[in-house]
């Protein structure tokens, strides 16, 4: 995948003006809570949803750092659309680095195919309305005897038939549902042992269901549904298992999972950025009676603001530096891989809680004039507040990263851990 960013400089730029215009329908959007479909148009006009599809499929090739800008900048005018076009990006993502067991070649050409005539969304589909978010607590439970491989029973499942597969199950938080054209979809096998795998499933299928249950507090407009599959019929070849190792234990992780974390990230640090410019244009507006002048002579708004801009700066080049590392990063060492993607978990955390902290100050320096329903810094903090619910949860990243520091400790020299008298 290609990392220059002058490359794409006319496609950034493109970004840019759609994300002036989309930011003109963001509160009828949040209003409404339904998908805004015309911006996906307009995104494939402008060549977006090919945006990293592999060069020698007659994408653009872009990598990981030039995506994370693009989302951001949408996300900054309207960010339902841009969760909905990250997770599109994960999926062709996943496939350029061989991630999620390994996307078929025949499988990946037809989506990238698809995506290059035009608005053909993918996104996966992995929690189970029987086990509830993997984020939050529901078990991934496990097959007797296969490590690594899920327990049938509330899962979804994919029975062999004589030309194929049988695939039954619900799954939650289907992003962009209505709008997709597949989902990649986890699921296990009803085979003895069983497998645990993948399945492109398109959504016009017979058998396949939506079933339209998003209400949620921000980013209204995802349209992340529930989706069930009844009987859904599929080829032999739109199955595939995920890895496994000669010894029938999972195999090493395959790389690729930095999308999905930065990609998220960068939605949300997208809203921050909105919520800056709203405050921004606040204090230079708002003049009350009593001050005389706007609020932005204040040295209270002036630091404050100041605040925001350090805050968002930092939370920025955090996801640049990452996403540049895991375009950098083919040939490397899995140890070094595994590092970068710590440091995406840490970057993807560090988004969220920057855009609930900038959000909330926001609000704070606009007073009852930012907490009215009809003002967009309220909805800036409610769409920040979503981020919550994306996986895994901030309290079980900074125990893994902790676990893993103090793992590390007993590599370093005695003397280097002495603390100074």
């Amino acid at each position: 995948m290609t990392t220059n960013t002058d490359e794409f400089a006319p496609l950034l730029a493109s970004a840019r003006e759609l994300a002036r215009r989309f930011a003109g329908q963001a509160d009828a959007i949040d209003r409404s809570g339904q998908l805004p479909v015309a911006h996906f148009q307009a995104l494939f006009d402008a060549g977006l949803l090919a945006l990293n599809i592999r060069k020698e499929q007659g994408g653009h090739g872009a990598g990981l750092a030039v995506s994370e800008a693009v989302v951001r900048t949408i996300a900054e005018g309207e960010p339902s659309t841009a969760l909905v076009l990250a997770m599109h990006y994960i999926q062709h993502g996943a496939i350029a680095a061989g991630a999620e067991g390994g996307w078929p070649e025949h499988l990946a050409r037809t989506v990238a195919d698809a995506a290059l005539r035009g608005v053909a969304l993918v996104n996966a589909s992995k929690v189970d309305a029987g086990f509830g978010s993997l984020s939050h607590g529901g078990p991934p439970g496990a097959a007797p005897g296969v490590p690594g491989v899920p327990a049938a029973e509330g899962r979804t499942v994919a029975r062999r038939t004589d030309d194929g597969w049988s695939i039954s199950g619900h799954k939650k938080y289907v992003t962009g549902s209505r709008l997709l054209r597949w989902v990649n979809v986890a699921l296990v096998t009803d085979e003895t042992p069983p497998r645990a795998g993948n399945a492109l499933i398109p959504l016009d299928a017979e058998g396949v269901s939506i079933v339209d249950v998003w209400n949620p507090l921000g980013l209204r407009g995802t349209g992340s549904h529930d989706v069930v599959f009844d009987n859904v019929r599929l080829p032999h070849d739109h199955f595939f298992a995920r890895p496994v190792a000669a010894d029938g234990s999972a195999a090493p992780p395959v790389r690729g999972g930095g999308w999905y974390l930065l990609l998220v990230g960068s939605v949300y640090l997208g809203v921050a950025q909105a919520a800056r410019n709203s405050i921004v244009a606040f204090a230079n507006a708002f003049s009350p009676g009593s001050l005389g002048a706007a609020v932005a002579t204040l040295p209270r708004f002036q630091e404050q603001i100041g605040r925001i801009e350090a805050s968002l700066a930092a939370a920025r080049h955090l996801l640049q530096s990452v996403a540049r590392a895991y375009d950098a990063s083919a040939g490397i060492a899995q140890d070094d891989y595994e590092q970068i993607d710590r440091d995406a978990s840490a970057a993807r955390i560090s988004a969220i809680n920057t855009a609930i902290a900038v959000t909330g100050l926001a609000l704070e320096l606009a007073g009852h004039e930012g907490l009215t329903a009809s003002a967009d810094i309220v909805r800036h903090h409610r769409n920040a507040l979503q981020g919550r619910g994306h996986g895994p949860k901030e309290s079980a990243v900074h125990l893994r990263l902790g676990q893993q520091a103090l793992r590390g400790a007993a590599f370093l020299d005695a003397s280097s851990r002495q603390l100074p008298a």
